[in-house]
């Protein structure tokens, strides 16, 4: 009876053991009962974890490019990357390493191509915009962009400029895909844009005031062209506006306290022509040579002749001594001065202008000047370029001989005395004409300088008068023969 027992309680431990392993079992496989190391792969796929095994980074890299994928697992459940790390081989791990960023990279783009594809088919306006606040930096973020400018064209006809303003204070960068007939709305400062002056007109605001707020904002508008100035005209800007726009970067022109605007400031302040002059030139700013049209508008706003002048040759009047400048010679002009005076003072002064080019020139005598006065302008730079390099001369030589600097130069120089000349030599200069047997680099050496001594001396003795140069000329000839073609 006990061995019954035995018996049973034995298989009934064996039953409840053969189950627990087919639970266990049962846990080893994924959802859809295939076991995770079940991995069918392709013979490229095998041949690239074979490259891996045998560290053949040449293999790997040829078939991540024909496009395997390099976050595929093996048979034994480890990855591409896995089994390089296993091996340790740093080239390989960092080619796949660079495939998955590139492979995921893409997916993500395809992904973000599909995701805009399916909201624009579905004039999901919401989403398109949500896609765009979210992914600033995508490859799609202008074709999302452009897909509800679509839209709006589409759904919104009625009252399209509302809509772009909506978006615009919440997606700045929709201006740049407005269509032609609102786009210049948009243009502008930040909240100085053109719809913005439009929304000033509608509060009553008086023209002068905008025009006043225009100057004042930092940033800007553009070079309006013919059709774009009608385009305003249409939408009845006013004309003062529209030319506050235009002119809006000309006077902004020029440095700290005295761009053009500050000077137009200064002048309804009541400040005079004679106080403003001397600070327009000497503000380091550069303004730019005005056209008639600015010219007229910088006269409707106080300025005179003379500080338009002083704007449009600024670089150019600045020119000169403190004293002799070519404002101050402009102003002498304009005052009636004789030119032969004024030409006079500049020789004396001697101050170094410039080497003056056409443009210049004909600039110089829209204000005055005239051929001769400009000529000595220009002989007072040589002058004055010829005294500097006398000066800087000086100063080589004194530095040489400080430093005990020589130079073995085969130089003939000579002294004139009466009527009669001596010449000498200086420099290293052969001692005869026998051409030693020291080699071919030698005698080329010796025969060059013979010749450079000859020509030197036969240039000296032509200053001997005749018939001594005729000695002096055999001499030399003998001293240094030169041979011919050299």
């Amino acid at each position: 009876m006990r061995d019954y027992l035995v018996i049973i309680v034995s298989l009934f431990v064996s039953i409840l053991l053969f189950h627990s392993c087919l639970s266990l079992e049962g846990h080893t496989q994924n959802s859809n009962g295939s076991k995770p190391h079940q991995v069918t792969l392709s013979v490229i796929e095998k041949q690239m974890f074979d490259a891996i095994d045998k560290n053949k980074s040449r293999l790997v890299k040829k078939y991540l490019k024909k496009g395997v994928d390099p976050e595929i697992v093996n048979s034994d459940g480890l990855s591409a990357l896995e089994l390089a790390k296993k091996y340790g081989n740093s080239t390989i791990i960092s080619m796949i390493k660079f495939s998955i960023r590139k492979n995921r990279k893409n997916k993500a783009s395809t992904l973000e191509s599909e995701q805009i594809r399916k909201l624009k088919s579905e004039n999901n306006f919401v989403g398109l915009e949500k896609f765009i606040l979210e992914h600033p930096d995508s490859k799609y973020y202008e074709k999302a962009l452009s897909c509800i400018v679509e839209i709006v064209e589409e759904k919104y006809k009625k009252n399209k400029l509302e809509k772009y303003i909506e978006l615009y204070s919440r997606i700045p960068g929709i201006s740049l895909y407005v269509p032609k007939d609102n786009y210049l709305y948009f243009i502008g400062p930040a909240k100085f844009e053109i719809y913005h002056l439009f929304d000033f007109l509608s509060y009553g605001l008086e023209q002068d005031d905008i025009e006043e707020t225009i100057y004042q904002a930092t940033g800007k508008y553009k070079k309006f062209s013919s059709s774009e100035i009608e385009w305003l005209k249409r939408k009845k800007m006013p004309k003062t506006l529209i030319t506050a726009l235009i002119h809006f970067d000309m006077i902004k022109k020029g440095k700290a306290d005295y761009r053009i605007i500050d000077i137009i400031n200064y002048k309804k302040n009541g400040m005079s022509d004679e106080e403003l002059l001397p600070k327009i030139l000497a503000n380091g700013g550069m303004y730019h040579k005005l056209n008639k049209q600015e010219v007229a508008f910088l006269k409707k706003k106080g300025l005179s002749n003379d500080i338009n002048q002083a704007i449009s040759y600024h670089s150019l009047l600045n020119i000169g001594s403190e004293t002799e400048s070519i404002y101050s010679l402009s102003r002498r002009i304009k005052n009636g001065d004789p030119k032969s005076a004024i030409i006079a003072d500049v020789k004396k002064s001697g101050g170094y202008y410039k080497y003056f080019n056409l443009i210049e020139k004909q600039k110089l005598k829209e204000i005055g000047f005239d051929d001769h006065l400009i000529y000595q302008m220009i002989k007072n730079t040589k002058k004055y370029d010829r005294q500097l390099k006398i000066a800087g001369n000086k100063k080589v030589d004194a530095y040489k001989k400080k430093h005990g600097i020589v130079y073995n130069n085969t130089v003939t120089n000579y002294k004139r005395n009466n009527n009669s000349a001596s010449w000498q030599t200086s420099g290293n200069l052969p001692k005869s004409t026998e051409t030693k047997k020291s080699g071919t680099a030698d005698s080329i050496k010796k025969a060059v300088s013979n010749c450079i001594a000859q020509k030197l001396a036969l240039k000296a003795c032509g200053h001997i008068p005749w018939p001594g140069s005729l000695l002096c000329n055999s001499l030399a000839r003998n001293k240094f023969p030169c041979v011919a073609g050299l």
